[in-house]
């Protein structure tokens, strides 16, 4: 089967387009769709920043605030080809 990639920094780029992208590839029409919104938590920025919570600000990067230096080394060792394949080895947010 065919497989769209989404890139999570993309989403937060420019979300009309991928929006579009990624309708377009479940062969659905985007103008038939609502836009994304808060109400219907299918847009990223929530208040809360507590990890906990399900729904927080959707802030590329964030995970930084929460990896430590041990955490993101075993990581990169644990899924460093595959970080390389997605682009995200030289990556400014990682």
């Amino acid at each position: 089967g065919e497989v769209l990639r989404v890139r999570y920094e993309d989403l937060h780029a420019d979300t009309k387009a991928q929006r579009v992208r990624m309708l377009e590839f479940l062969g659905l029409n985007a103008a038939e769709g609502d836009e994304p919104s808060t109400e219907t938590f299918t847009k990223a920025g929530y208040e809360s920043s507590d990890p906990a919570k399900y729904r927080r600000q959707g802030e590329v990067g964030d995970w930084k605030k929460y990896f430590t230096d041990q955490a993101r080394a075993w990581y990169h060792d644990v899924a460093g080809d595959s970080l390389v394949r997605a682009g995200y080895a030289n990556d400014e947010h990682w």
